[in-house]
């Protein structure tokens, strides 16, 4: 069980880092949605080997088909998607262009973190990518967790 201190640490160090980088040049609220669309596109691809379809997007967010529709129609209307429709299912398709922006926001992304690692002795950046990488699964078990069980 975690001490009540170490949580409050834990918390404080989040937030902080969180606060930081929505601070940089990096982050827009605009951007941060397209990036995260975008992202979970091309990740949904890529683990899937098909392409992404609003119905899965409905799916794994819980939102209804025609608001998913409404959020994606910018990142179409930009040009970093397209839509293909066979029948009644309307598959994704990041373009090019989509592409490049997630491609460009990633190495703009990678250079900030590659900054804040080197503030690390090697063992501590051993240490912390492992416990790093442990919090984020644990966190994505709670999520799949709850979105099982629907309790939140």
């Amino acid at each position: 069980m975690t001490n009540e201190e170490d949580l409050k640490r834990f918390i404080k160090s989040f937030m902080e880092i969180t606060q930081s980088l929505r601070s940089t040049d990096f982050y827009d609220r605009e951007n941060s949605k397209k990036l995260h669309a975008l992202q979970a596109i091309h990740k949904f691809e890529e683990e899937n080997g098909k392409q992404m379809t609003i119905s899965d997007i409905s799916r794994i967010t819980g939102i209804a088909m025609p608001n998913v529709s409404r959020f994606l129609r910018p990142l179409e209307e930009s040009g970093y998607i397209e839509r293909q429709r066979i029948g009644r299912t309307v598959y994704l398709h990041i373009t090019a262009d989509g592409d490049q922006l997630l491609a460009a926001k990633m190495a703009e992304m990678s250079d900030y973190l590659s900054e804040m690692l080197e503030a690390l002795t090697e063992e501590e950046k051993a240490a912390y990518l492992t416990c790093s990488e442990k919090i984020s699964a644990a966190l994505h078990n709670i999520i799949e967790q709850t979105n099982k069980t629907g309790v939140n």
